[in-house]
């Protein structure tokens, strides 16, 4: 859900003389709010296209890790407490133990 800080924080930004165009306001969740708050595109339609262009980023992301042979993954299901994961990833480190 977005929250409506996210766009008074963008009100705030654009009041302040930043230029929509700006790098900055390219990232995600700036230029959906933008498009809204330009009247551009509704409120439940940037909040969609946020939501969509979020889940392409996650993807290109886990498809970045995933050729990146430095990156392992570890499943914490099973696991207790955070406490738990660090040991066995520190274990794992040091050629003591495999991951689950």
């Amino acid at each position: 859900m977005v929250s409506d800080v996210l766009i008074e924080e963008v009100e705030g930004l654009l009041n302040r003389g930043y230029d929509r165009k700006s790098t900055s306001l390219q990232a995600l969740g700036y230029k959906e709010i933008i498009n809204y708050m330009m009247g551009e595109m509704s409120k439940e339609e940037a909040i969609e296209l946020l939501k969509k262009n979020t889940r392409n980023y996650a993807k290109r992301q886990l498809t970045w890790f995933k050729g990146d042979e430095r990156v392992f993954w570890v499943n914490v299901e099973g696991y207790r407490n955070k406490e738990d994961i660090v040991e066995n990833i520190v274990r794992y480190i040091a050629g003591n133990v495999s991951l689950i």
